[in-house]
């Protein structure tokens, strides 16, 4: 008995070790700080919030699992038409999508990410057969039934301090949404092709099928750039589950590290953007990860900082001083580590601070 006794308490004390503990709860209405994947310090870490342009970073990890980044992109009337940040795409030029790809990442560039989902949208309605869409890269089936199916489960949710999009009425855009949910599952007639009349909407059901996917139970979408909407939000533990996924895809952790852009449409029109990421320029070790901002969501960031083959992910969701306590996070993240892990960081060059 004694023996099981010491176990059951040898049990709870090592899960309260691994619970993380708000330490900082005034950073942000939301944030998480991990060490190496295993949780440090986190604030409200389950509470649903709009994310802004962290919604990207879903639509880049299926812009890179759907794959044929090299194919040609034209650029609709409604991905020039978007609003925020954009990068200046006009209606009909034509980019690959892997430098779509880049300036939603780099620049959050609206006009990019809706033209990059578009035209993944349009492809999965495309190769529909018999009711089969089949994921290009792993070459794995799954029902348009199915994902409509998780659309369905995670519609059920209601999201907590989101507030109506500036642009538009939160009744318009979510009619406009129930709309694409519609077009997004209707099915083909067995052994033929067809396209999409709604492109995004085809998309975002895919963006919540994956957020299911991977277990994110605090999120839901129904933009793929992070335009303000009631229905759409995450969580910062969710967040870095997502960030996750996207540091394991080589093209991803290798974009999100970029500090300019340099790209050239099929018509050889130059268009040239920087990071919306200063840390990139200041922290020493920083690899990304995406910024993010809207009048509901706030000032966003998911920080990855690099030091000694250690990793520390700060995630911060309404956070109004994100810079700078992004890098007080990260580096109270490093001194919390034993001494040796971190031996000779602050000989390797860099600023700590952002410029």
């Amino acid at each position: 008995m004694r023996l099981i006794a010491a176990m059951a308490l040898l049990v709870c004390a090592a899960a309260q070790a691994a619970a993380p503990t708000d330490r900082y709860p005034d950073v942000a209405a939301a944030y998480w700080v991990e060490v190496d994947g295993r949780p440090l310090w986190a604030g409200h870490a389950d509470q649903r919030l709009p994310m802004a342009s962290l919604t990207k970073l879903m639509t880049a990890l299926i812009a890179v699992e759907h794959g044929d980044l090299d194919s040609w992109v034209e650029v609709s009337a409604g991905a020039a038409a978007e609003t925020g940040t954009r990068l200046g795409l006009r209606r009909g030029e034509k980019l690959t999508r892997r430098d779509l790809l880049l300036a939603a990442l780099v620049r959050s560039a609206n006009d990019a990410c809706r033209a990059l989902a578009d035209s993944i949208g349009a492809t999965a309605d495309a190769h529909v057969s018999t009711g089969t869409m089949t994921d290009t890269r792993t070459g794995t089936g799954a029902t348009a039934g199915a994902l409509a199916s998780a659309v369905a489960t995670t519609d059920t949710r209601t999201s907590t301090g989101a507030t109506t999009d500036t642009r538009t009425s939160a009744g318009t855009r979510a009619g406009a949404r129930a709309r694409n949910g519609k077009a997004a599952n209707a099915h083909a007639p067995a052994g033929t092709t067809t396209e999409t009349r709604d492109p995004t909407g085809t998309f975002v059901v895919r963006m919540n099928a994956r957020a299911a996917e991977l277990g994110l139970a605090d999120t839901h979408y129904t933009d793929p750039c992070g335009h303000d909407d009631a229905a759409q939000y995450t969580s910062a533990r969710d967040l870095a589950a997502l960030s996750h996924a996207v540091l394991a895809e080589p093209v991803l952790a290798e974009a999100v590290q970029r500090r300019e852009l340099r790209l050239t449409t099929a018509a050889g029109r130059v268009l040239s953007a920087r990071t919306t990421n200063p840390l990139l320029d200041g922290l020493q070790g920083a690899r990304g990860l995406k910024t993010g901002t809207t009048p509901s969501a706030g000032r966003c960031l998911v920080a990855v900082v690099e030091r000694n083959g250690r990793r520390v992910l700060v995630v911060l969701l309404h956070a109004p001083e994100r810079w700078w306590d992004s890098v007080g996070l990260v580096e109270l993240a490093f001194d919390a580590l034993p001494p040796r892990a971190v031996q000779g960081a602050a000989t390797s060059g860099g600023d700590a601070s952002v410029r």
